[in-house]
């Protein structure tokens, strides 16, 4: 059996383990301490550049290190006995000392590189290791879930399929396929998925998203509290989620309309499409993050024809321009996102001045009123017409008798300018 420096035989890229129990750690580096490592259960490595890439004995490689550090305590404790609890309390301040274990195998590689150990040598391509290496782990202590994620991911990246992968850990495809997805969304959310707050299966509804939504998504769940938490308020269950992802997938961001119940509507909708442009332009996981949250509420689809929906928009949106202490800020949605209409086009603009007492504004001025209709000044207001909409007004009852007035569900309109003048001039007559 060969031999080689400890230093030369380095942990595998694709090693399944980010974690270790020390309480095994320690039980096994008394067992090399006692009586070294077994012929018949050596360190199987193989050779990589000047060193070797370790395919099974992980937890071995580290073992013998800290059983060198023991050979030598021991040495300079004669009188007292190595056991068990020895081991515990030595590994325990070791870790405390550096900070982690990691930090403790690369402190011992430092000092014990040099001693020889012996190996078994590994004949086979960078594929035939990962497969190896995860026969050898799911015959063992089960490792963690991101080590599995990661180890599958280089498995793949070295040409194995997920049934390949499957068959040789004796796993079903469906957990190979979902610690796969645990590589392909955000750490933070894969990190809460390993800790148990989630099921695997979360994962894979997260990473079947492109991004941004994937991210978006992420962001979203981890706002929320999950199922195994203690908390309750917004808890988030796995179907919940699950529900959310396959709508998000499908989900077009917000189109405009094409029949709206009144020309404010059909402003309001055209104010939150470009919102929404903009804020997916400039921060495309915050927005779909709030489209996520949104779409849990069932509060995404078509937010212009209900002030819940619309507040929530707005506020999720929207930011200090657009949303503010006393809600939605008309002004500035107005000014900023209904471009397209101007009093200088708009044919209410255009009708004479005069004030009727019924008249298209019922007294009514501001960005949620007619302005141009009660003397104030303003460049355009939410009821405007752009020049490309169909013309479509609604007019006040008492005008229902006039000419070119048409009475549609209940609601008075006329059907375009030279009628909206001619029953203007005919309630001004009246009045």
């Amino acid at each position: 059996m060969p031999t080689a420096a400890i230093k030369l035989l380095h942990p595998h890229p694709a090693q399944m383990r980010t974690t270790y129990d020390l309480e095994s750690l320690a039980t096994l580096t008394l067992q090399l301490y006692a009586r070294g490592l077994d012929d018949w259960q050596p360190i199987v490595a193989s050779a990589n550049g000047d060193g070797f890439h370790i395919v099974s004995g992980h937890r071995r490689h580290m073992a013998q290190l800290l059983a060198f550090a023991l050979r030598d305590w021991a040495e300079d404790h004669p009188d007292v006995e190595i056991d068990i609890e020895v081991v515990r309390t030595m590994l325990a301040a070791l870790v405390e000392s550096l900070g982690t274990l990691e930090k403790v195998i690369a402190s011992l590689l430092v000092r014990y590189g040099e001693e020889e150990i012996s190996f078994a040598a590994f004949a086979g391509g960078q594929k035939a290791q990962i497969l190896a290496l995860h026969a050898a782990n799911y015959g063992s202590e089960k490792p963690d879930a991101l080590g599995v994620a990661h180890s599958f991911r280089q498995a793949v990246v070295a040409g194995a399929t997920p049934e390949e992968i499957a068959r040789n850990s004796g796993q079903h495809l469906n957990y190979v396929l979902n610690h796969l997805a645990l590589t392909d969304i955000p750490p933070e959310l894969a990190q809460r998925i390993a800790a148990g707050e989630l099921p695997v299966s979360v994962a894979t509804a997260v990473a079947d998203l492109p991004d941004p939504k994937r991210s978006g998504l992420a962001i979203f769940i981890l706002a929320n509290p999950a199922p195994g938490t203690g908390q309750t308020a917004g808890r988030l269950t796995a179907k919940a989620i699950q529900v959310c992802a396959a709508t998000l997938k499908k989900w077009p961001g917000l189109q405009m309309p094409l029949i709206v119940k009144h020309q404010s509507q059909r402003n309001i909708a055209r104010a939150l499409v470009h919102l929404w442009g903009q804020v997916v332009t400039a921060y495309p996981e915050d927005a779909y993050a709030a489209a996520a949250m949104l779409i849990y509420r069932n509060l995404h689809e078509e937010p212009w024809r209900s002030q819940e929906k619309l507040t929530l928009w707005f506020q999720a949106l929207g930011g200090d321009t657009y949303f503010g202490t006393e809600g939605i800020n008309w002004t500035a949605v107005v000014e900023y996102l209904v471009t397209e209409v101007s009093c200088q086009t708009c044919p209410l603009a255009q009708l004479p001045r005069q004030l009727l007492r019924s008249d298209l504004s019922q007294g009514q001025g501001g960005p949620l009123g007619m302005p141009c209709r009660t003397g104030e000044a303003a460049s355009r207001c939410v009821h405007g017409l752009a020049p490309q909409d169909h013309f479509d007004v609604r007019v006040p009852w008492e005008w229902g008798q006039h000419a070119g007035v048409v009475n549609e569900g209940g609601d008075y309109r006329v059907k375009n300018y030279a009628d909206l003048l001619s029953a203007w001039q005919s309630q001004a007559a009246k009045e």
